[in-house]
């Protein structure tokens, strides 16, 4: 809840204002990054709040990142020369951005 009036690029929150936190929005910020909803595995945001930030950053961020790099080389060594069979489908939620099913082919 809002202590006081808070003003935004998208217009002002009046004070006393109840305001929730939607994870699944926190790195599609046009403003921050380039095509935010197109995945790149070679983007290098300045900013990004995946795995929090100062004194709330992920205690697991660095097994994570090791985790995620070894799935990727994984699958890169397994299937070098995939490509999308079909559209990807965003699923619903309010808490995570992700897709349905990634159908690949090689």
């Amino acid at each position: 809840m809002t202590t006081r009036e808070v003003v935004t690029a998208h217009g002002a929150i009046a004070e006393g204002t109840r305001v929730l936190l939607l994870w699944r929005a926190a790195n599609l910020d046009e403003r921050e990054f380039v095509d935010p909803e197109r995945f790149d595995v070679r983007r290098r945001p300045a900013r990004q709040v995946a795995l929090g930030h100062g004194v709330h950053y992920c205690m697991g961020a660095s097994l994570t990142k090791l985790e995620a790099r070894v799935a990727v080389e994984e699958w890169l060594a397994a299937m070098p020369d995939y490509e999308l069979t079909v559209e990807p489908e965003h699923f619903t939620s309010s808490l995570f951005y992700g897709w349905e099913s990634l159908a690949v082919g090689v």
